[in-house]
């Protein structure tokens, strides 16, 4: 049971490397590993929903066939977020940004434009709140690509690099030159 777990945990964080990195079929081949193995620990299974609710739901504005499968792993892990947060399941502290950030791609996804720029900029500050830079950045990150989907380059520019400042507070430096790399700086 401890190599399988090892595993998993090995798993899991590929797949957040990956989605990182945008590298969305590796996060994809990641996730489904995750699930061949088996559930080990709460922590686990917050991780891999939060992470394969982003992943369905990117899955989701790219497909045309399996769009409304993935629509629904999405949703499945917005349900998990909406139950842990709201019942207190989990701590809010800790899950309620994660929350705003799957509701944001949710209505993203659905070309929801208005309630997805709520749902980022709630997730951007809860995390901004609660300290958690990383997800500060995420957030960020995915606002940008949401305002680049709708054509508005002024706000996709000003959000990167509100994801880039975050990510280089938290001392993701590889993220922090992907970012350098895709606007040139």
């Amino acid at each position: 049971k401890g190599k399988v777990a090892t595993t998993r945990v090995l798993y899991l964080t590929k797949m957040f490397v990956a989605f990182w990195f945008k590298n969305y079929q590796e996060a994809v081949d990641m996730a489904a590993k995750c699930d061949s193995l088996g559930v080990f620990a709460y922590a686990d299974v917050v991780m891999h929903a939060f992470y394969k609710g982003l992943i369905s739901f990117h899955l989701a504005r790219g497909a045309n066939d399996d769009r409304e499968k993935h629509l629904e792993g999405g949703r499945k892990a917005l349900l998990s977020f909406q139950v842990w947060v709201k019942e207190k399941h989990a701590s809010t502290w800790n899950f309620e940004h994660k929350l705003y950030i799957l509701e944001a791609e949710w209505h993203f996804s659905n070309g929801e434009q208005d309630e997805a720029e709520v749902k980022y900029a709630a997730a951007i500050e809860t995390a901004r709140k609660h300290r958690f830079v990383n997800e500060e950045g995420l957030a960020f990150d995915l606002c940008s690509d949401f305002h680049t989907a709708f054509g508005n380059v002024e706000k996709a520019k000003s959000h990167i690099l509100e994801a880039r400042a975050c990510y280089e507070k938290w001392g993701a430096l590889a993220l922090v030159k992907r970012i350098d790399d895709k606007i040139n700086v």
